[in-house]
């Protein structure tokens, strides 16, 4: 075997394998340029999702609110409450009804009581004229025991023809007056009154000059009694 030298100078870096036996050179300068960046190598694959940890503490803010849930189904017809112990209000009235059909007719009710007597009935009736014995404004009494029926007639006389009188013939009985007939612008005519008077009740008749130039008087007074 030939032996050939070698300069170890150029062989910077180089190593050589003799049977298992590394002959290494001498390190080079330190300091050289540094190689162009080599490309990214593509992504690996997802690696397994890690185990959960554990739960935090509570959060002491609350969440926001969340929105409103769909109503929820009608629940069960609850128990009748108890009746109320007060009352409520009176309601508006009702409308008025229609009249109904009338009733059946009642029975007949029971004979009433006999009524008192009534007075004797009138058998006669007298006439008597009273002129002379009655005057105009004098206050009389009736003392028979039945009601008698007075007739006055006031005559008014003056000039034929001549108006602008006012004359009348006034009544009383039993203290209460009473306006009678009158003949009224004119200085001649007639007016007659004719009024009860009860048993025992004062009665008088009055002629009345309102104004004018007729004069009034009491020309006619009959009393008509009954037995």
């Amino acid at each position: 075997m030939s032996i050939v030298p070698i300069d170890l100078s150029t062989l910077e870096g180089l190593q050589l394998d003799f049977v298992g036996t590394i002959i290494q050179g001498p390190p080079g300068t330190p300091g050289g340029p540094a190689g162009p960046t080599g490309a990214t190598g593509s992504t690996g694959a997802t690696g397994a999702t890690g185990a959960t940890g554990a739960t935090g503490a509570a959060s002491t803010v609350p969440g926001p609110t969340g929105p409103q849930g769909p109503t929820g189904p009608t629940g069960a017809t609850g128990a009748t409450g108890a009746a109320s112990t007060v009352p409520g209000p009176t309601g508006p009235a009702g409308a008025t009804g229609n009249v109904g059909a009338t009733g059946p007719t009642g029975a007949t009710g029971p004979t009433g009581a006999t009524g008192a007597t009534g007075p004797t009935g009138i058998v006669n009736a007298t006439r008597t004229n009273k002129i002379g014995t009655y005057v105009s404004g004098t206050v009389y009494i009736n003392t028979g025991s039945q009601a008698v029926f007075e007739e006055v007639e006031m005559t008014v006389t003056g000039s034929t023809g001549a108006t602008g009188s006012d004359n009348q013939l006034q009544y009383s009985v039993a203290g209460v007056n009473h306006v009678g007939n009158g003949v009224w612008n004119s200085c001649n005519g007639v007016a007659q009154v004719g009024f009860w008077v009860p048993a025992g009740a004062t009665f008088s008749a009055t002629v009345n000059h309102i104004d004018g130039g007729g004069t009034p008087s009491i020309t006619g007074w009959t009393e008509v009694s009954f037995t």
